[in-house]
């Protein structure tokens, strides 16, 4: 039996291995194939201009003025010596420079790489191998992980930060008892989530406040876990310069479904209409009131920003990537309500078929409504 144990662990890291390397090599071919444009362009130019002093103190001209993936490019760029070549300046040609076109994204290919393969991990072990490439298949079915996979802004990083935090709370509630190392795991993943992205403070105070009502009473605990982590996002939040951004309409058409497809959508429904199947005990309740609350909360702050700029007509458009933390969440959420969907049913085969069939269909659907996405998009 320990050798069976050994064996198995053994080729789920080599297995692991490899899916780290196709998925990167699938994002430098993407990286490759695809133009450096203005927005990458010009954080680039930011970072170069900018010391190691002036975007921990919040760099200027952007945005998201927290530092962290500013940081990482900045000292990849240094430890290889990289400088934009001047032509950069001068045109569109810069934009067509093959080398750049991948090292300014190894970064974010790597993050949004090891999002989908720590996703499998979790699958594979808490549920099976075949769970773990259903998982891969969901990842490999949203059209924001192909937009973002291989550009050189914050939002890759974001993306795998929200995976850890996702898979982390999963780990928190499904023990009973205390895990000091998982909760010490949450606490960095939600101080470097704090200086990634400022909007990130709506997943931090979400997750938070379930586990507090689901998990962990102790009051204290929340000053590293939410209380430091908010202050970070208040402080980068005013030093930030963003000018009001036209919301454009039908707003949730157009910026929450991208990031949370109907046909998801529709699978967390079904999940909701069988929760309380008789005899039967349906696992996931917890990120089912977490996957709620976060909805929620983009749509809060899809308000805001509505609020921020009321009858704005002309401006910078408000784009979908300001949501893209709903694209793990979905992609989590439906591999894990689909999963227990199926399982609770095992002792109704036909009502089992029946389950496998419609969700089955539903991804199907999704998987090539993404395949017309993705061409449209490379």
């Amino acid at each position: 039996m320990n050798n069976l144990f050994k064996k198995r662990n053994f080729l789920t890291c080599f297995f692991v291995c490899v899916l780290f390397t196709i998925l990167f090599n699938v994002g430098l071919n993407l990286a490759k194939n695809k133009y450096i444009w203005g927005d990458e362009f010009y954080s680039q130019k930011n970072i170069e201009r900018s010391s190691y002093a002036d975007i921990i103190l919040g760099i200027r001209g952007e945005g998201n003025t927290s530092p962290l993936f500013y940081l990482i490019q900045k000292v990849m760029c240094d430890i290889t010596n990289y400088q934009t070549p001047d032509f950069w300046e001068k045109g569109s040609g810069g934009f067509v420079d093959p080398y750049a076109r991948k090292f300014l994204r190894i970064a974010p290919i790597v993050c949004m790489s090891l999002a989908v393969v720590l996703i499998f991990l979790y699958f594979s072990r808490r549920y099976s191998f075949a769970i773990g490439l259903y998982s891969i298949f969901i990842s490999m079915s949203s059209y924001m992980l192909w937009l973002y996979w291989a550009e050189a802004r914050p939002y890759a990083l974001w993306f795998l930060l929200t995976t850890i935090q996702l898979l982390i709370f999963l780990i928190l509630v499904d023990r009973g008892k205390s895990s000091p190392a998982w909760y010490r795991g949450l606490v960095a993943t939600h101080i470097l989530l704090a200086l990634s992205v400022i909007t990130s403070a709506a997943q931090i105070v979400v997750v938070s406040a379930v586990l507090w009502f689901l998990k962990e009473r102790d009051l204290r605990k929340y000053i590293m876990l939410t209380a430091v982590p908010l202050c970070i996002c208040i402080y980068y939040a005013t030093q930030t310069s963003l000018s009001p951004m036209v919301v454009p309409e039908p707003a949730i058409i157009q910026l929450i479904i991208p990031n949370f497809p109907p046909d998801r959508m529709l699978i967390i429904l079904i999940f909701v209409l069988f929760l309380f199947w008789p005899g039967r005990e349906i696992k996931g309740k917890p990120f089912l009131m977490l996957t709620a609350l976060i909805f929620l909360a983009a749509l809060v702050m899809l308000e805001m920003f509505k609020m921020r700029s009321p009858g704005l007509k002309e401006g910078i458009p408000l784009s979908i990537r300001y949501f893209i933390f709903l694209t793990p969440l979905n992609i989590i959420a439906t591999t894990l309500f689909s999963t227990e969907l199926i399982k609770v049913f095992e002792d109704y085969p036909w009502l089992q078929v029946n389950v496998i069939m419609c969700v089955g269909a539903l991804v199907t659907i999704g998987f090539f409504r993404n395949c017309f996405w993705v061409i449209g998009l490379y």
